[in-house]
C-alpha cells in the first residue's frame, strides 16, 4: 500500500486537511483508489486509469479528460461525482510520472435491478449525451465508425479462435461447438443492420457526444439526489449509440424489463430516431463478451469471462430479438 505520508503530499494542492485514509478495492484491484476524510467531508483520491490503444501518454489522456470534466461541470450536469480543482485551478497532479486526481466521495446504494433505477440510469446517461461539446476534446466525426471498424476486425479473428478451441479441445470446446454458429449469426446480421441507408447515412453526419466510457453497475450509485456515475477516467467525445449499446448489456443482465426501463428514461430525455433505434440494436446484438471468452479460450488464457457468456446465453438471445422489435426490425436470424 502506498505510504499515507506520500498520498498526504498527493492531495495537498487540493487544500484539504486529512484525518483518516483508507484503500478501496475495486473489480480488479485490491488498492484501486483511497477514500480521504478531511476537513471538508470525504473525497476519493484516485490514480489515473490511462486507456490502453488509444494513443498519447497517461498526462496527454488526462488533460482531455480535464477538458471534458470542465465543460460537463460548467452545464451543471447533475449526475457527474464532481473533481476537486488543486490550488492552481487544476483538476490533477503529478506524482512520479502518474497523474491523480481527487473527486467527492459520493455516498449511496448500488443500483437495483428495478424499473426506476434503470429509468433514472436512462435518463441520467441521455442528459449526458445531451450536452454541447465544443471545440478542444480531441472529438472524432467518425467514432460509431471506428467502433464498427474494429468490430469488423475483432469478428475475423473469432473464426480463427473457434477452430483454434476445437483444435486444442479445449474446456470451452462443447459450447462453442453448440453456439459458434449462432454467435457468427448474430454479428452477422448486425452487418445487415448497418448497411440500412438510413442508417449509413446517420453514420455520416455523426456527431460526438460526451460519454462516461464504463458505465458499469460498480460506476453507478444512487444517492439521495439520485444517480451519480463516478471513475470519469474515460470520459471523452466519442458516440453515444454505441455507450448507450454497451450501458445496456454492461447493467442490465438481457433481463427484458431493465432494458426496456433503461431505454424508456432515456427517451424522455433524448428521443431516438428511427435509424438511431436500428443503429443502437445492431450494436447491442454484436457479441462482444463472446468474442473475448473465445480469444482468452484460444490462447489458454484465464477466462473468468466465460460463465457468465453460457449463464446469460438464452436471455441474450431473448434480448436480441426484443431489441430488434424495439427498433423496427424483422428479426432475421439471431
Amino acid at each position: 500500500m502506498m505510504n499515507t505520508v506520500r498520498l498526504r503530499e498527493i492531495a495537498k494542492p487540493y487544500g484539504l486537511r486529512i484525518a483518516r485514509i483508507r484503500s478501496c478495492a475495486s473489480l480488479y484491484k485490491s488498492r484501486a483508489a483511497y477514500r480521504l476524510s478531511t476537513d471538508q467531508g470525504a473525497w476519493v483520491l484516485k490514480p489515473f486509469q490511462a486507456r490502453r490503444g488509444i494513443g498519447g501518454s497517461a498526462i496527454r489522456q488526462i488533460r482531455r479528460v480535464e477538458t471534458c470534466i470542465r465543460r460537463i461541470t460548467e452545464q451543471g450536469y447533475p449526475h457527474l461525482s464532481k473533481w476537486r480543482t488543486t490550488d492552481s485551478g487544476r483538476y490533477w497532479v503529478i506524482a512520479k510520472g502518474r497523474p491523480y486526481y481527487v473527486a467527492e466521495w459520493v455516498e449511496g446504494r448500488p443500483l437495483a435491478p428495478t424499473p426506476s433505477d434503470f429509468a433514472a440510469l436512462g435518463k441520467a446517461l441521455a442528459g449526458l449525451h445531451s450536452l454541447e461539446t465544443g471545440s478542444g476534446t480531441g472529438a472524432r466525426l467518425d467514432s460509431t465508425y471506428r467502433q464498427i471498424r474494429g468490430f469488423q476486425a475483432t469478428d475475423r479473428l473469432f473464426r480463427g479462435y473457434v477452430a483454434r478451441i476445437r483444435a486444442k479441445r479445449a474446456s470451452e470446446r462443447q459450447w462453442f461447438d453448440a453456439h459458434g454458429r449462432a454467435t457468427a449469426a448474430l454479428s452477422r446480421r448486425a452487418w445487415e443492420m448497418l448497411k440500412a441507408p438510413a442508417v449509413r447515412q446517420l453514420l455520416s453526419e455523426e456527431k460526438p457526444r460526451f460519454i462516461h466510457g464504463d458505465v458499469t453497475i460498480p460506476n453507478v450509485i444512487v444517492a439521495q439526489d439520485g444517480v451519480k456515475l463516478i471513475d470519469w477516467d474515460f470520459a471523452r467525445c466519442g458516440s453515444a449509440s454505441y455507450e448507450l449499446a454497451k450501458t445496456m448489456a454492461n447493467t442490465a443482465d438481457f433481463d427484458l424489463v431493465r432494458l426496456g426501463a433503461l431505454l424508456r428514461g432515456y427517451e424522455e430525455i433524448r428521443p431516438l430516431k428511427p435509424a438511431e433505434r436500428q443503429l443502437v440494436a445492431a450494436l447491442f446484438r454484436m457479441p462482444r463478451e463472446i468474442w473475448q471468452a473465445a480469444r482468452n479460450a484460444a490462447l489458454g488464457k484465464r477466462n473468468p469471462i466465460f460463465p457468465i457468456v453460457k449463464r446469460t446465453w438464452t436471455k441474450r438471445l431473448a434480448a436480441v430479438k426484443w431489441m430488434d422489435e424495439w427498433a423496427g426490425q424483422d428479426n432475421g436470424g439471431s
